[in-house]
């Protein structure tokens, strides 16, 4: 069953991103998105913490590799930015948040991204087997540079084809 993000609300919740990191525990590839204070001491300001199971992983990466018209690498080369890198967050701030999101619908320019999260539960899921649709719930929306969209669409290939591996050598 497919499923069309384009007519779920968009989430009320916003957050703007000035760096990314990916952690995989559980077999949950965690996305950290941080605020950086003022200053330039790297230190950060919040963090938003968003789990994702391999699914949900595997259809952003699908969606975000069938983009009509043009590729998010195609974007990139446009956009003449620098190529960035992931960071490593070892500190947590005092304002984090984590959510559970199982779908992205992700918008991109040559600039910037936008990367809106979606959580539909377990009990929503099933019930769309009969009911062929299915309650999907806005979590938040991210907005971040494309060079770090970039960065973390590279390092979610990586994990997903790390967690497909995992799960085929435990059968």
């Amino acid at each position: 069953m497919g499923i069309n993000l384009s007519s779920a609300p968009v989430p009320e919740r916003r957050y703007v991103a000035d760096c990314v990191s990916v952690e995989v525990r559980n077999r949950i590839a965690n996305l950290l998105f941080g605020q950086e204070k003022v200053g330039g001491s790297g230190a950060l300001r919040s963090l938003i913490e968003l789990k994702m199971n391999p699914d949900g992983i595997a259809m952003f990466l699908g969606v975000a590799g069938s983009m009509q018209g043009i590729t998010v690498d195609e974007l990139f080369a446009m956009s003449r930015a620098p190529v960035e890198s992931l960071r490593k967050i070892e500190q947590e701030p005092e304002q984090t948040v984590a959510f559970a999101a199982n779908m992205v619908s992700a918008s991109f320019t040559t600039q910037e991204a936008c990367l809106d999260f979606y959580q539909a539960s377990a009990s929503s899921m099933a019930q769309a087997k009969v009911t062929r649709q299915i309650a999907v719930d806005p979590v938040v929306r991210v907005e971040l540079r494309l060079a770090l969209a970039v960065a973390l669409l590279k390092e979610l290939k990586r994990v997903s084809a790390e967690l497909t591996s995992a799960v085929k050598e435990e059968k």
